[in-house]
């Protein structure tokens, strides 16, 4: 398969001297050579998961605000970066507690490429590099939004244009750089480290192009790995779980310059029964049930 997959790439380039138009989804979206793009978005989420083990019923209600700034090198090549910050509150059904989780995220560096094949198809692949910028940290009453650690996320996709229409495939892994580290103030543990409960994605989307509006939709599978959770040389393993996920993703190009560029995506826990670790009380617990879902708004600027 990883033989394959490099002649697939290698034929890519050496085809792309020579091939046809590539399509040109939003879902790969790519920056123009030598252009500029800055991207402020505004998100609002809410998570609500239902535990076993008498917890009860958390609530995760914020917004966020992220930008992101991406430079085309050619037809083929891009790069950026993002960062934002987040204000949420986490609720449990029952209890006076309430959570606030503040701050910056994670820093993200990104490359793009892309190769067209033959005409109207293209290969798509690239990698994010997540860094945090200080330890994470959390307490009975506040938590960090940074991992306290390093990740890198390859992706690997496909896209063809069939008419006004376009579909396409990806997948994409998360991979450990070293353990996260933060520091669970809530108890008497000190710094935990972390490694593990990374994502496996593999997605499709499909698109419908008209004039200056798109309309586009994705369905994904997420497998995502256990958690190791170490402190003073003692290692405790919780297993997750996997989750489907589907999200509709609208843009509206007002001109050259300035996209309008929205979605709406909701995420379920396909098991329940799974086992969480949580943070803030650093105990594992049951997660009878759990779903996401999440709304954005931004403008894509192009200089």
């Amino acid at each position: 398969m990883k033989k394959t997959s490099l002649a697939i790439i290698a034929m890519a380039f050496v085809g792309s001297a020579h091939a046809g138009t590539a399509a040109k989804s939003k879902y790969f979206y790519q920056t123009d050579a030598q252009k500029h793009q800055v991207t402020p978005t505004l998100s609002h989420m809410n998570n609500r998961m239902k535990f076993g083990n008498s917890v009860g019923t958390t609530s995760t209600r914020g917004n966020g605000l992220d930008v992101k700034y991406e430079y085309g090198f050619n037809d083929m090549f891009s790069v950026g970066a993002s960062i934002g910050y987040q204000s949420a509150k986490m609720e449990t059904a029952g209890s006076t507690t309430k959570t606030d989780i503040k701050g910056l995220s994670d820093l993200d560096l990104f490359f793009k490429g892309q190769n067209t094949l033959i005409e109207g198809s293209s290969l798509h692949y690239g990698a994010d590099l997540t860094a945090s910028l200080g330890d994470g940290s959390r307490d009975t009453d506040k938590q960090s939004v940074m991992t306290g650690g390093y990740a890198l996320v390859p992706y690997l996709g496909y896209q063809w244009m069939m008419g006004p229409c376009i579909f396409g495939a990806k997948v994409s892994t998360e991979m450990d750089l070293g353990k996260r580290s933060y520091k669970n103030k809530a108890t008497a543990g000190g710094t935990y480290k972390d490694k593990g409960y990374n994502d496996t994605t593999l997605a499709a989307f499909y698109e419908h192009h008209m004039d200056s509006i798109v309309l586009g939709a994705e369905l994904s599978y997420t497998s995502r790995s256990s958690l190791e959770s170490e402190l003073n040389g003692t290692t405790t393993t919780t297993s997750a779980g996997n989750l489907m996920g589907i999200k509709l993703y609208p843009t509206y190009m007002l001109n050259e310059m300035v996209t309008l560029v929205g979605s709406v995506s909701y995420q379920k826990h396909m098991e329940d029964g799974q086992t969480s670790w949580n943070g803030t009380s650093g105990s594992a617990t049951t997660i009878d049930s759990a779903s996401d879902y999440q709304v954005s708004l931004g403008g894509r600027f192009t200089f």
